[in-house]
């Protein structure tokens, strides 16, 4: 079984013959960055800005990567292109651990700042309009011969359609 974001516009490319599918929830990334003064965003995302805006940003390799490099090319006009990858990484808590310390801005799921947000140490750094939402999916190789994972998923579909 494979557990992955997905958003329409960035599919994952597993062939659906063969791969059956469970959403199994919804997940927000948002644009955030410490708080600088008057609780204001330390780093922002605007098209005027005069200088790069430091971006947090996961690697070019990474599913997150991929799509957020898509997003920036498809908005560039809206948000500018005016970022300069400071610090790059694989995983979301890592990129929130530099956010945390005020060294840019990061696209973070709501689900690992949410406390963040709450308490001020993580503020939004851009419009709603920029953040992305995505799907969490719950793939399945049918052709597993493996009779634990077709329980289990025999057991998951049987949840999802009650």
């Amino acid at each position: 079984m494979l557990l992955c974001y997905h958003r329409d516009d960035q599919p994952v490319l597993l062939d659906p013959q063969r791969y059956d599918c469970l959403i199994i929830g919804r997940e927000e990334f948002i644009p955030v960055s410490a708080p600088g003064r008057g609780d204001q965003p330390r780093h922002r995302v605007s098209p005027d800005s005069p200088v790069p805006v430091p971006l947090l940003a996961y690697t070019d390799s990474t599913y997150m990567g991929t799509t957020l490099k898509a997003f920036f090319a498809k908005y560039t006009p809206e948000i500018g292109s005016n970022f300069a990858r400071v610090y790059e990484s694989d995983t979301a808590d890592v990129l929130r651990a530099a956010a945390l310390g005020g060294q840019g801005l990061a696209w973070l799921p709501m689900t690992s700042i949410r406390s963040y947000l709450d308490t001020g140490a993580l503020v939004l750094a851009a419009d709603k309009n920029l953040c992305l939402d995505f799907d969490l999916r719950l793939y399945c190789d049918m052709s597993s011969s493996n009779e634990l994972v077709r329980q289990v998923w025999s057991y998951l579909k049987s949840l999802q359609n009650n």
